[in-house]
């Protein structure tokens, strides 16, 4: 994975220098059917073909926005070849449909119920759908601004317990790492539907349907707002680790970084899961 992830880094580098989208997107064409970035797009639920396609006509027809997680064609392109690896590896799991089944899923567990026992180490909150808890949160934007990350929250409260086992084990270490009273990890999303999908990108985010959320295997960790009080470099260095040994991909999205664990490290996770939650 890690040779994948350079040669990703080798091709952004080249295209830094290239102005024209077209001549960025023959560059892409090529570098992406002779090497190792055509084995990982093979292995892909729709074929390289497809996955080349999708990603030069991306290029053809990007323009940053707000909530675009690329705000140029190189790191454009490093998120479609990255978010390779997570269809390579989920792909073709089941996904949930709608909010619902994320809701009602026996695969999953409520993060609240989880926080209220003490087996959550990381923050989040959830998405305030009553005008009195958006009015108490906003006078806290005015009050106290920085206080919190500006995310909306989770419209999902939900994630595998494998996830909640990796994003506790990187709090923990982070905390270890960290000084007296520093931010705790904060997790904006775990698992997603592809209705709530749909409504993302009908927002202007980039939500694939078949993101590896929508199969409860990913997470996305906020940085900005780490990086504003002083834990970024610390942060960055507790998930990188786990991106070069293989445990997980790692997606820089700005905002937040993109957490999809690899399925070979799932058993480990359940194992950690048990300890964690007093069940082994």
């Amino acid at each position: 994975m890690q040779r994948y992830r350079d040669e990703i880094e080798s091709l952004c580098t080249n295209l830094v220098s290239v102005i024209d989208p077209g001549d960025a997107a023959r560059e892409v064409q090529a570098a992406v059917s002779s090497n190792i970035l055509k084995d990982v797009l093979e292995r892909s639920p729709r074929g390289h073909q497809f996955a080349a396609e999708q990603l030069t006509s991306s290029i053809h027809e990007f323009s940053p926005t707000a909530a675009s997680s690329a705000q140029d064609i190189p790191s454009l392109v490093r998120v479609h070849l990255l978010s390779a690896l997570d269809a390579m590896w989920w792909g073709r799991s089941a996904a949930f449909v709608t909010n619902a089944d994320v809701a009602g899923s026996d695969e999953l567990v409520d993060l609240r119920v989880l926080r209220r026992r003490h087996k959550i180490h990381f923050r989040f909150r959830v998405q305030a759908e009553d005008l009195p808890r958006r009015v108490v949160r906003a006078a806290i934007r005015r009050t106290a601004p920085g206080f919190t990350p500006t995310t909306i929250g989770m419209k999902l409260p939900y994630g595998r317990p494998e996830i909640v086992a990796l994003l506790n084990d990187c709090a923990l270490e982070l905390a270890a790492r960290a000084a007296p009273r520093s931010p705790r990890l904060w997790v904006n999303s775990i698992a997603r539907s592809t209705a709530y999908q749909d409504e993302l990108r009908a927002y202007g985010y980039v939500a694939a349907t078949s993101s590896a959320h929508c199969a409860g295997w990913a997470a996305d960790v906020e940085m900005e707002w780490m990086r504003r009080r002083g834990m970024g470099t610390l942060l960055e260095g507790v998930l990188s680790r786990r991106a070069s040994e293989g445990q997980i991909n790692l997606i820089d999205e700005g905002q937040a970084w993109h957490v999809c664990v690899n399925p070979s490290f799932v058993p480990q996770l359940r194992a950690m899961w048990r300890g964690q939650s007093g069940m082994g």
